[in-house]
């Protein structure tokens, strides 16, 4: 069971959140005073919580799946749109969403967790993903990602 809910990267973006809100809490780490940190961390989420659901509808709207935990399940291959700029666009969205966190806490600390979270999402959902995106699509995907950078 803890397998299955791991495997869904809104709980990473959770679980990182919480950490950062623990630290606060704590007051473990390092303060910093950001002017406006309130409007930057607002900024980041809506453009994050933006790439996000651009990305989701992309896929509604050629009707595969986004569901991290059945990428065997892909019946096209999304190579437009938001999807022709970054191979992992909601990913981006999710990184955004814990910057926003870490300059509203205006922690150093947090900071220091963001290249953390982009190894385990590369190691535990992208990784996973293109190798299931590849034996699907071949050469279709292999083309893909010679022009489209990850991003992430």
């Amino acid at each position: 069971m803890f397998s299955i809910i791991f495997k869904l990267p809104v709980v990473l973006v959770f679980i990182f959140s919480s950490i950062m809100t623990m630290f606060d809490y704590l007051g473990v780490g390092i303060i910093i005073n950001i002017s406006n940190n309130g409007f930057i961390s607002l900024s980041l989420f809506t453009f994050g919580l933006m790439i996000i659901a651009i990305g989701g509808y992309t896929f509604k709207k050629f009707k595969t799946t986004v569901n991290p935990l059945y990428p065997d399940k892909a019946s096209h291959l999304v190579a437009s749109g938001i999807y022709s700029i970054s191979r992992n666009p909601m990913y981006v969205g999710y990184l955004c969403w814990l910057l926003a966190a870490a300059i509203f806490l205006e922690n150093i600390l947090n900071v220091l967790l963001l290249p953390i979270f982009i190894i385990l999402v590369n190691r535990l959902y992208i990784q996973p993903e293109e190798q299931a995106l590849e034996r699907i699509f071949k050469d279709k995907f292999v083309l893909y990602k010679s022009r489209v950078r990850r991003w992430l």
